[in-house]
């Protein structure tokens, strides 16, 4: 079983090293190897899975570094039912089920069934949280499962999570109250349980929905670097 492996990336050197490393390391059996500098994330996603050709489609960020035998540790769980495999670092419960309304990390390292995300459109092109809508779309079609996984994400997650807050925002409209609303009920729980991480993240996110939107265009122009293995 082969798989086409896309990474997008502001920095194309940046991403062809990472992307190379993440397979090397992560045992990937890869079918075309693709990276990409296209924007917003949102489209590149989409313009991903209309170029993949593989049964499933592997997506990582340029700024995940995976653990050695990755691919077999996801792969386990492929299943007739089962529309997305998505390794979760920092994540520490057993493995389960995405549920509706719940947020996907489905940018970071995650297998995807190609045919169910062939039909993924959103109904606008966002900013952030794109990963969000990916996981609301999967779940339509089958089991998105949440697996933990060991290694590095080295992005800043002050930025991470006032960035995710922005997306919740963008994507719900009026209803990110709601979702600000249950970020806010699960911080006394952090609290309780001493997850500093949970507490400082939840926090930001509210932050992020009460932050002032964007006023910026953005294009869509796209390079890609594409090599065969």
């Amino acid at each position: 079983m082969k798989c086409d492996v896309f990474v997008s990336t502001r920095n194309l050197d940046v991403g062809l090293r990472s992307a190379r490393r993440n397979v090397d390391v992560g045992g990937v059996p890869v079918n075309t190897l693709n990276v990409s500098t296209c924007s917003l994330l949102s489209y590149c996603r989409y313009q991903t899975f209309q170029k993949s050709t593989t049964e499933w489609t592997i997506i990582f960020d340029d700024d995940v570094e995976v653990e050695k035998g990755w691919f077999d540790q996801l792969s386990r769980y492929i299943a007739p039912d089962v529309i997305a495999v998505e390794g979760l670092i920092g994540y520490t419960g057993p493995a389960r089920l995405l549920k509706k309304g719940e947020r996907s990390y489905g940018g970071w390292n995650t297998l995807f069934r190609t045919d169910v995300y062939k039909k993924w459109k959103p109904d606008k092109w966002v900013r952030a949280l794109d990963d969000y809508l990916l996981g609301q779309h999967g779940i339509k079609y089958g089991k998105w499962v949440r697996v933990p996984v060991k290694g590095k994400h080295t992005m800043n997650l002050e930025r991470s999570a006032f960035r995710g807050g922005m997306g919740y925002r963008e994507v719900l409209g009026v209803k990110s109250v709601i979702m600000m609303g249950k970020l806010a009920a699960m911080i006394p729980i952090y609290s309780f349980k001493k997850n500093r991480y949970g507490i400082t993240q939840n926090t930001l996110a509210i932050k992020g929905i009460m932050s002032r939107p964007p006023n910026r265009k953005v294009a869509r122009k796209s390079s890609a670097a594409n090599s065969k293995t």
